[in-house]
């Protein structure tokens, strides 16, 4: 992989950077773990069509840019796979749709002082992520809050286009952690709000060194 990024300072406040990746990207099926009507009821092995199936590798190309202030504003826009990547010989050749990707978040102090310096420590982080890749899309809305080096977090993730382009609520997302220094430890469960009986609950949990 490679990739190349430069930051340019806007203001006293505002920086501007962007950024180029290439990368390449790899797909393998496992033919035995295909499983078709026929197949089971006739006894018979997947197809040899599936089972001539070979892993297959391409490059992507992906941009950003970043606009910040500080570590309060924010605000991301990446397009991934903008060269439609293609996977030969798997699927008649099969092509990786762009996905855009969209990020804002803003720093708000809600408590603590300097001139009051036995006050809590305490900061809200509202933020929005959007995702698009044709025909799909998803965003994801809500806020974490820090106070001191404890971290806890409510978000919402809803879907577009997965049923007859209708917008559909998938989970609510919860979050806690801690921050000490350069170390953060965040615990996050996705709880399913989209009535699908196959949908459980996921857990996440993520150890960072900035």
């Amino acid at each position: 992989n490679a990739s190349y990024a430069y930051t340019a300072t806007l203001s006293s406040k505002w920086k501007l950077s962007g950024g180029a990746a290439l990368g390449t990207r790899s797909l393998q099926i496992s033919p035995e773990k295909f499983k078709f009507e026929d197949a089971i009821i006739s006894g018979n092995p997947t197809s040899e069509s599936i089972e001539n199936l070979n892993s297959s590798t391409t490059l992507g190309i992906d941009l950003g840019i970043h606009l910040f202030s500080g570590k309060k504003t924010s605000i991301s826009l990446g397009l991934q796979n903008i060269n439609f990547p293609s996977f030969e010989g798997l699927l008649e050749d099969l092509k990786t749709k762009p996905t855009i990707s969209f990020y804002a978040s803003h720093k708000l102090k809600i408590s603590g002082s300097h001139y009051r310096p036995n006050t809590l420590e305490a900061h809200l982080t509202p933020s929005f992520v959007y995702l698009y890749q044709h025909p799909f899309s998803q965003m994801r809305i809500g806020s974490n809050a820090e106070i001191e080096s404890v971290l806890i977090g409510l978000y919402y993730r809803g879907l577009f286009g997965s049923i007859e382009d209708q917008f559909q609520g998938d989970a609510i997302i919860l979050q806690a952690g801690l921050r000490q220094e350069k170390l953060q430890i965040i615990y996050s469960y996705d709880l399913s709000i989209s009535g699908r009986e196959s949908a459980g609950g996921t857990h996440e949990l993520s150890i960072n060194y900035f």
